[in-house]
């Protein structure tokens, strides 16, 4: 994966912010990074543009529709469903980050945004993006954990030591008494 090959969108309601967040981009080797300034002109740009990563400030005032900007973009188009989009912000708690990824973010990169990190996190959204989910309420990445397969090693347990452990216990608990 080449970053000049990918065409970025920066979101922030901060002109600062957004020119920051570009010009790290272009340092980066992006340079087909747009800067946007505020969630309504970033829908109306989606429209008409294809890009291949989203990466938008977590601080952004969006009122109430937090959730409802990422779900705006994810039903865009097939192409922004499966989109990564990436939330910056400088101090995320779980919290946050929970609900960021419950509107459909794929990532939460954590500023000061350092090169290695955004481009190791893009280049795995891009070359291996996760399965789409599609319900009532929700679209984004699915974020469940594979499947594990069935255990095929040697059980090291026994049934006869877990009845003595069980048995020893009772004893130490008669002992007390």
């Amino acid at each position: 994966m080449d970053l000049r090959d990918l065409s970025i969108l920066v979101v922030s309601d901060n002109a600062n912010t957004a020119s920051s967040l570009r010009n790290a981009f272009i340092i980066l080797g992006a340079r087909g990074t747009t800067a946007q300034i505020g969630a309504e002109a970033c829908l109306n740009l989606m429209c008409e543009t294809v890009f291949d990563a989203l990466y938008y400030d977590a601080h952004m005032n969006f009122g109430p529709a937090r959730q409802a900007f990422v779900a705006d973009i994810r039903n865009l188009g097939d192409h922004q469903a499966v989109m990564p989009i990436f939330a910056v912000h400088n101090r995320p708690t779980r919290k946050l980050v929970e609900q960021l990824r419950d509107a459909g973010v794929s990532d939460v990169i954590r500023g000061p945004l350092r090169g290695e990190i955004v481009t190791r996190k893009l280049k795995t959204a891009c070359e291996t993006p996760r399965i789409l989910v599609r319900s009532k309420g929700f679209v984004g990445p699915d974020r469940r954990s594979p499947r594990r397969s069935r255990f095929t090693g040697v059980d090291r347990r026994h049934a006869a030591e877990a009845d003595d452990a069980l048995v020893l216990s009772d004893q130490a608990g008669l002992k007390a008494l």
